[in-house]
């Protein structure tokens, strides 16, 4: 006897729930796989609400645990510690002893920065000389690695220059971190200017944060003539000069001016001055950082920005870089094209205006 046939809806139905039944067992297992992963992630770690306990602790990093040297970096983690307690592969406990920089650490046999074992490093002469510079009889290191091309530890001579830029000095080289400052004097080199500009007896070095060992090289200047050319008036609040060496003029000599530790030329020296926001002129051309701006007048230009009274708080680099002269309006050295240079001046900290738009960071502004 034929069947009764089986009703659409019955069949949706069970398909649902077979496919509930698959979503359920997916969860369930994706769920204890990262529950498993998770705890056991956290099994290796020490969590607390209170910085680890260390038995036998060594400051700053180091501890020893019965025959084991560890290494301990905490970090902050939603309100816990997290401490990276790290074997040091090798170590005597016996005789492992923190130095005074707390990232760098020796037994009888072997050196170690933090926790990586330093091949080739001597124990017996080795020192560690703070903001990651250390020395030996054979090397110079940086964070534990060697710097190249250094003489050997000179720890009569040896400085520290600058705590935050890492830069140091002994008889024999400077140093900027892993790298020797080629053609630099150590006994005249000084820094200026909160580190970003140093100077020796035989020039002048633009130093810039990018991690290559071109950064801190000598500029070339002509010594008798160079002057720092900063303008300091009026200032910005807030602002330190000194910063954007790379998008100001900042000095000049007798045939240069300086935009970070590139040098282009000056038509003429004896009426060359610098201005503000990137523009300098003198009575043959207005320049912007490294450009000649062919269609300013020198006889005419000048800089739009606050007078003296006007405190404006959030006045900043990047909304002050306009200039004029009696027929243009020029922002970042280019002109701003339609603006009325008779009536253009400062609105407020942000807006500049003239008789026909308001202007904000070099385009018309539209909104109120």
């Amino acid at each position: 006897m034929p069947g009764r046939p089986v009703s659409p809806l019955k069949i949706i139905g069970i398909g649902c729930l077979v496919a509930g039944l698959v979503t359920v067992c997916l969860i369930f297992f994706l769920g204890a796989g990262l529950f498993k992963m998770v705890t056991g992630f956290f099994s290796k770690v020490e969590l607390t609400t209170g910085p680890p306990s260390r038995p036998q602790s060594i400051p700053d990093g180091y501890a020893i645990e019965g025959d084991q040297v560890l290494f301990t970096r905490n970090s902050n983690f939603f309100g816990n510690w997290m401490p990276g307690r790290v074997p040091l592969e090798g170590a005597d406990a016996k005789t492992f002893q923190k130095m005074e920089d707390g990232d760098y650490g020796k037994d009888a046999r072997r050196v170690y920065h933090e926790a990586a074992f330093m091949p080739g490093a001597d124990p017996a002469s080795f020192k560690a000389l703070g903001s990651g510079f250390a020395g030996d009889a054979a090397h110079m290191y940086y964070d534990g690695k060697v710097i190249e091309g250094a003489k050997p530890l000179d720890a009569a001579s040896f400085r520290i220059l600058s705590q935050a830029g890492s830069r140091a000095s002994d008889k024999n080289h400077v140093y900027d971190g892993g790298f020797i400052v080629e053609g630099a004097d150590p006994a005249s080199y000084e820094l200026i200017r909160d580190g970003l500009v140093a100077r020796d007896k035989n020039d002048y070095y633009c130093v810039s944060f990018d991690n290559n060992p071109s950064r801190h090289c000598p500029m070339h200047v002509h010594m008798a003539s160079f002057k720092l050319a900063i303008p300091m008036d009026p200032p910005i609040p807030g602002e330190n000069p000194w910063d954007n060496l790379w998008e100001r003029i900042w000095a000049a000599d007798d045939h240069q001016y300086y935009v970070g530790r590139k040098g282009f030329p000056i038509a003429d020296p004896t009426t060359f001055k610098v201005l503000q926001f990137g523009y300098a002129m003198d009575a043959r051309h207005v320049y912007f950082v490294d450009q000649v701006l062919a269609d300013a007048d020198p006889a005419t230009f000048q800089i739009v920005s606050p007078d003296h009274e006007q405190k404006y708080v959030n006045w900043s680099w990047s909304f002050a870089r306009y200039g004029k002269d009696a027929t243009h309006v020029f922002y970042k050295g280019s002109i701003l094209a339609g603006a009325d240079a008779p009536t253009f001046t400062v609105e407020n900290e942000r807006v500049f205006r003239d008789k026909n738009h308001r202007y904000q960071e070099g385009r018309v502004r539209t909104e109120p």
